[in-house]
């Protein structure tokens, strides 16, 4: 069973983004690397289904994280209720452009929507997923606060 120490660990190592990101490696993982163990703050926490929404076969999830532990129900209904209000349209470029480490939460302001609907001051990221299979499932997601600005790294299952 995966738990938040051990992915907390596994990703403040050298080459823990390396194995992760795959053929992407080099600069990018050694950015992401940098920016996560420098962090003044960072973890790893389960992620919560907001919303599930299909197009042509792809699978998009609208997830949240809590930086700060679980999220309660009365904080994941109003969450959900927020995203379901989000056009399918949105959630399909925003699933492919939302920012993730190294780069921060809202930080494109052409695919900001879903994060800006993140309420940071509670320690809560919400952010799309993007699965091309059903199968396709990212349980996990790495968070870091750094110089006041909040990052997000969902971990797909079959790659932990």
């Amino acid at each position: 069973m995966t738990t938040s120490a051990e992915l907390t660990t596994r990703f403040e190592a050298p080459d823990g983004f390396k194995k992760y990101i795959g053929f992407l490696g080099g600069k990018l993982a050694k950015k992401s690397h940098g920016l996560y163990a420098s962090a003044d703050q960072r973890g790893a926490a389960e992620s919560y289904i907001l919303d599930t929404r299909e197009h042509d076969g792809t699978y998009y999830y609208l997830r949240a994280i809590g930086t700060r532990g679980h999220l309660d129900e009365a904080t994941l209904a109003r969450l959900t209720q927020a995203v379901k209000l989000v056009p399918l349209g949105t959630v399909r470029y925003e699933g492919m452009m939302a920012a993730v480490i190294p780069d921060a939460v809202s930080s494109n302001d052409e695919a900001r929507d879903i994060h800006d609907l993140s309420p940071l001051d509670e320690g809560i990221i919400v952010y799309p997923v993007t699965e091309l299979t059903k199968k396709g499932r990212s349980s996990w997601a790495l968070w870091a606060v750094k110089d006041g600005e909040y990052y997000v790294y969902p971990l797909e299952d079959k790659k932990l």
